[in-house]
């Protein structure tokens, strides 16, 4: 990632001023994170983390508002696939649990990890076999075929559940999106605002039965609910959050090794490496780190960012567009589960800010025209 951004700015010096005009919003993030070295305690961690961030999110921003829309599509679903491609050579697999079932990590660190990767290279999959089928470029839905059986046969062998109903549901958004495309222009928008009410109230309604479901599928898989741990470091976290509720400890000051907390947490979790944790709560762990001030700042950056994005797919969709979407309902079901869009050098944080970015590139050539 550190490479690609050099490489990026010579060879497209004619859309610099695009990505940083058009993105600009996005950059403010990470700098909301570095700005926490005041008061941190961890600078050093902060610093190195936030400047990783950073660097993330610029990536993101590049590939979204600094290419075309359909060599973003392109160029993402060529470095899944190359993924998918490894997890079948290289892959691995691990132990989960009491109970000695096998779980498939791939060439990843963990099943979760496998999961969520795999679950993202469906969704690019579905939509490249969209693209080269509608654009007569048959070559690429060809090529999307095989990715998407490995990636779904990589989601299911993971047995990354969270992965695995954002997944689903993600796909029913995309494909109704994409078979709107053939209706008239009200119809279709029609049928594209219904899908987000939808969304937008299982998202609201989250809490009353994502939690159910989650643990139904853990059961129904032969694992104990209360295997995956999350009740422990969520508890651990509202400890932080109520001690240090305005702005936090710092952007990635607690996860460091010597915090004693950290540490204990890590000894329960059998997190040998003690690198890579969290606390499995998008929420959490902002709240954690840059306390309240931190997650509204996030929020109304995450909420205007995804309006402009739905807002465009809506008014001019394009698959490119549609499948940012469907990655954005992606995201969002696994904001409870899991951390997304807080970290620096992670490809699904990459993700999202490319999606966003496009979104801002999108509207911002609309108004140029």
């Amino acid at each position: 990632m550190i490479a690609f951004i050099p490489i990026f700015m010579v060879l497209n010096r004619h859309r610099m001023l695009h990505v940083l005009g058009s993105s600009w919003p996005l950059i403010l993030l990470p700098l909301l994170a570095l700005a926490s070295l005041l008061w941190s305690q961890y600078p050093e961690s902060t610093a190195r983390y936030g400047f990783y961030y950073l660097l993330t999110v610029i990536a993101g921003c590049y590939i979204g508002a600094g290419m075309r829309e359909q060599d973003a599509l392109k160029g993402l679903f060529i470095g899944l696939a190359i993924v998918g491609v490894l997890n079948v050579l290289m892959g691995r697999s691990v132990v989960i649990g009491t109970t000695g079932e096998i779980a498939f990590m791939g060439i990843q660190g963990s099943k979760n990890a496998a999961g969520e990767i795999a679950g993202a290279a469906v969704i690019v999959s579905a939509a490249m076999i969209c693209y080269g089928w509608a654009k007569r470029e048959h070559v690429w839905t060809v090529a999307a075929i095989p990715s998407i059986t490995i990636a779904g046969f990589t989601l299911l062998l993971s047995k990354a559940t969270g992965a695995l109903v954002a997944t689903v549901i993600s796909m029913i958004c995309l494909s109704l999106w994409i078979l709107s495309f053939r209706l008239n222009r009200q119809i279709r928008t029609a049928t594209f605002i219904v899908v987000l009410i939808i969304v937008a109230t299982m998202l609201a309604t989250l809490d009353y039965w994502l939690p159910p479901l989650f643990d139904l599928l853990l059961e129904n898989s032969g694992k104990d609910a209360g295997l995956t741990g999350r009740d422990v470091l969520w508890l651990e976290a509202d400890e932080q959050i109520a001690a240090k509720p305005v702005l936090g400890r710092g952007y990635n000051a607690f996860w460091v090794p010597g915090n004693l907390e950290a540490e204990r947490l890590w000894t329960e979790m059998r997190i040998a490496s003690r690198t890579g944790f969290n606390f499995h709560n998008t929420y959490r762990e902002i709240l954690v780190d840059l306390g309240y001030v931190g997650l509204v700042f996030f929020a109304i950056v995450a909420a205007v960012s995804s309006f402009v994005l739905l807002s465009r797919a809506i008014v001019a969709p394009t698959i490119p567009l549609v499948m940012c979407s469907a990655l954005l309902v992606y995201f969002a079901i696994k904001l409870p589960f899991e951390t997304f869009g807080f970290g620096g050098m992670h490809l699904l944080s990459m993700l999202l800010y490319t999606c966003w970015a496009m979104g801002y590139s999108s509207l911002q050539e609309a108004r140029q025209r």
